[in-house]
């Protein structure tokens, strides 16, 4: 034997000595200088240590290992193993095992990893299961029921001992130590294996759970990436996604559809400058943007792109297409607050730019039209005019028309514009205006016409007429039956006829059409049609009466005659102006308290809403265009009484007071400009009594505020006052807008005058320069006077005087 010491764990190695055979034998001096003191410290240790590897471990396979060592070396064994319960097969297998640099234990091991052990007596680990409790072998090489037993004879393994590890719901899986050494149970370590199981079993349960719960959120983070990124998908706008370099890292369906991905598909790898380049990206004015203001790079420079900030441009898409955008976007950022990269979205506005394009120039045609409603002709024109008539009776007409029918086009973007009108007397149909053709076209149409000429009553399709007669538009498909088979020279295939009625009475026909293309006319467009009709009729009977008038100048008798039915007219064209305008309000209302129905009854899908929602938008602001519209057709009217000297005014019996009257207007203004402030500044006595009709004086102090509301800026207040100045009340609105020329206010109060140069910088800039004119008539007849104090930079202040009551 060669003496040599080896402190380990506490325990004390007299020496070793080598056996023939193939495997070393340790022999171990157990008894020296133990008690049970020591032996009794030396498990506390081992159970301190292990309790510590299972703090510090990670994961199960780290602590086995650990656990392993730690209980062979601190209690002197030389093999460990740890079986783990698989609830599949509800079969134990070697998770982990262990053995001491000394040992070679090949075959053991292999046998150990490969078995699957069942709760029986034929094991080890099969025992403990079976009985829920520590077992203890002093000499596996004698123990029948031990499986791996030959195994362990060759390896020269006779002491075991084998514990459970027992988890809340029952045994998880099975620690097994073997020794070189015939081993004498130890009953302090039986029970504390026991401890040490449920010790372990806790463990075990942590980190599974803990594995659980890890495995379940990084379920719930994919669902959640793969429900953003199908919501993302889903959106209608084009959706960009750049890292800090803006590089683009991905784009939605839309958002690829809007660039042409499908065009060149290697776009997204190319760096930014070169992808923002080939995008040619302009402003609203279409102009090049300057590089530091693409969105893009405003977003990574950390600005986010809403509201009033979210710029609209002009970009050029890969398959060469101008698109009108809306850009909004934000910066991402990290958790540091530093930008990481940053998100785009992008709206296709081009269809909504076109309509407002449209809308703009159909408005301008539509007053345009009225103009020429309220435009009476100078004496040298009247002159012209009745010289004309006696070559040409429809030559005033027949220019009117064509002026017409060019500006039906622009509101209905037709290719085709014809006019017809109907003789009041005869009822014979006659040409009076075409657009839209060839010069060689228009003169063949207009032999055509002369050629066909004929009444009603003579018209081959009298069910046609009948419609026509019944305000009825009839769309008319040239390539089917009867029309099929007569001529088309022009290559018309749907044609629009859009009665013009007058007091219920067919004053002419409109004709429309998009050439050859297959249109289908919406009832929108067909409601639209038959108003610009209406409207078109009204211009060409002013004509007519105007001819009429020209006409009747020679005699007395012939001009009161004319001045009757211009007087009738104006009653006809109030009516006939103001019956559309009802109507389309009406829809709009009734409209919008659908659309309410319709949101109250539910909670609707998102995209459903945001529908609705911007249908209600579009009645607003239709709402709000048929009162401007009525508001201007209200002006007309007045401006057409003033001319012929009828405008009347509806004095009350009763006195009026100034302040009422003026505090009324200021609310209904305050109710329509909710953002702007208006300060109404009224003298101290209880009223200022004024002989007025309060409808007209209303109406002035209406015209006074919407200018100086439309013509300020929004942050700028506005202020009305009243004051008494000996027997005339006086009444101001001043403003700070961009102020008068003494040009300007010298002109301001003409017919149709509007001030160049002078921006509207709220609402509509639509007007007729009618407003101020027909205010001084109304306040003239009240007795008062008008006047403007004003100078370029300095705002304006427009004011009236009436008398007091007690001096009309």
């Amino acid at each position: 034997m060669q003496h040599e010491h080896d402190r380990r764990q506490g325990l004390t190695w007299l020496g070793r000595r080598t056996l023939t055979g193939k495997h070393p034998a340790v022999v171990r001096i157990s008894g020296l200088g133990k008690t049970r003191h020591i032996r009794t410290e030396q498990r506390f240790a081992v159970l301190y240590a292990v309790s510590s590897i299972l703090l510090e471990a990670t994961d199960l396979k780290e602590a086995a290992a650990r656990m392993l060592q730690a209980l062979g070396d601190g209690l002197a064994w030389e093999y460990g193993a740890l079986w783990l319960l698989d609830d599949k097969t509800e079969s134990l297998y070697s998770h982990t095992t262990w053995h001491t640099s000394s040992i070679y234990a090949s075959d053991f091991e292999f046998t150990t990893r490969q078995a699957r052990f069942l709760p029986d007596s034929l094991s080890l680990p099969g025992r403990v299961w079976s009985s829920g409790v520590p077992v203890w072998v002093r000499d596996i090489t004698k123990d029948r029921n031990f499986y791996r037993q030959p195994e362990a004879r060759r390896e020269g393994l006779h002491g075991a001992f084998a514990f459970p590890i027992q988890g809340s719901t029952g045994l998880l899986g099975i620690i097994e130590l073997f020794s070189y050494e015939v081993r004498q149970p130890d009953k302090e370590l039986l029970h504390s294996g026991i401890a040490l199981g449920k010790q372990i079993g806790q463990f075990i349960e942590r980190r599974r759970g803990e594995e659980e719960r890890v495995q379940l959120l990084a379920g719930e983070v994919v669902a959640h990436a793969n429900q953003l990124e199908a919501i993302v998908e889903a959106i209608a706008d084009g959706v960009f996604i750049f890292d800090r370099e803006a590089n683009l890292v991905q784009a939605n369906g839309a958002g690829r559809e809007i660039l042409g991905l499908e065009w060149k598909p290697e776009f997204m790898e190319l760096p930014a400058d070169e992808r923002m380049r080939q995008l040619v990206m302009r402003d609203e004015d279409r102009l090049l943007l300057p590089y530091e203001q693409w969105p893009v790079l405003c977003i990574l420079q950390g600005e986010t792109l809403k509201g009033a900030n979210a710029p609209d441009i002009i970009f050029q898409t890969l398959d060469g297409h101008d698109l009108h955008v809306n850009v909004t976007g934000a910066p991402v950022r990290d958790s540091q607050e530093q930008i990481i990269g940053g998100v785009m979205v992008v709206r296709d506005v081009t269809k909504r730019r076109e309509l407002e394009v449209r809308t703009h120039e159909s408005l301008h045609a539509l007053l345009a039209m009225a103009e020429e409603l309220v435009r009476l002709p100078a004496e040298d024109e009247e002159g012209a005019a009745a010289r004309a008539i006696e070559s040409d009776p429809l030559i005033a007409i027949k220019k009117v028309g064509h002026n017409l029918a060019a500006l039906t086009c622009g509101v209905l973007g037709c290719r085709r514009v014809g006019i017809t009108i109907v003789e009041p007397e005869t009822e014979i149909v006659r040409a009076v205006a075409v657009v839209g053709l060839t010069s060689e076209q228009e003169r063949q149409w207009w032999e055509e016409q002369r050629a066909q000429e004929s009444s009603l009553e003579d018209n081959p399709m009298p069910e046609l007429v009948a419609a026509l007669r019944a305000d009825e538009a009839l769309i008319l498909d040239m390539t089917q039956p009867p029309f099929k088979d007569q001529p088309n020279n022009y290559g018309v295939r749907v044609m629009l006829c859009v009665p013009m009625m007058l007091a219920g009475r067919l004053a002419g026909i409109m004709t429309l059409d998009y050439g050859s293309l297959d249109h289908e006319y919406t009832q929108e467009e067909i409601a639209l049609a038959k108003a610009v009709a209406k409207l078109a009729a009204l211009v060409i009977e002013r004509e007519r009466l105007l001819r009429d008038r020209a006409e009747a100048r020679a005699n007395e008798m012939a001009l009161r005659k004319s001045h009757r039915r211009m007087d009738e007219f104006l009653g006809m064209a109030s009516h006939e102006l103001r019956t559309p305008l009802t109507t389309i309000k009406g829809n709009v209302q009734l409209s919008k308290r659908q659309l309410k129905r319709i949101l109250d009854r539910g909670k609707s899908s998102d995209e459903l809403s945001g529908k609705i929602e911007a249908v209600q938008e579009m009645l607003e602001r239709t709402d709000s265009q048929v009162n401007f519209m009525n508001r201007l057709v209200g002006d007309l009217l007045d401006a057409s009484r003033i001319s012929a000297n009828m405008l009347k005014l509806s004095f009350q019996p009763e006195l009026c007071n100034l302040p009422e009257i003026v505090r009324e207007t200021v609310q209904n203004q305050r109710g329509i400009f909710l953002k702007r402030t208006v300060r109404l500044h009224l003298p101290s006595g209880e009223s200022v009594p004024i002989m007025a009709d309060p409808e007209r004086i209303g109406q002035v102090v209406t015209n006074y505020l919407t200018n100086a509301l439309k013509y300020s800026a929004a942050d700028r207040p506005v202020d009305v006052t009243i004051q008494v100045e000996g027997k005339v009340a006086k009444l101001s609105v001043r403003d700070e807008g961009p102020g008068l020329s003494i040009q300007e206010q010298e002109r301001i109060w003409e017919y149709f005058y509007q001030s160049p140069g002078i921006e509207v910088q709220n609402g509509s800039s639509v007007g007729l320069g009618l407003g101020l004119h027909i205010c001084r008539t109304i306040i003239e007849l009240h007795h008062g006077q008008v006047g403007v104090k004003s100078a370029p930079g300095e705002g304006s202040t427009f004011w009236f005087t009436l008398p007091l009551a007690d001096e009309v």
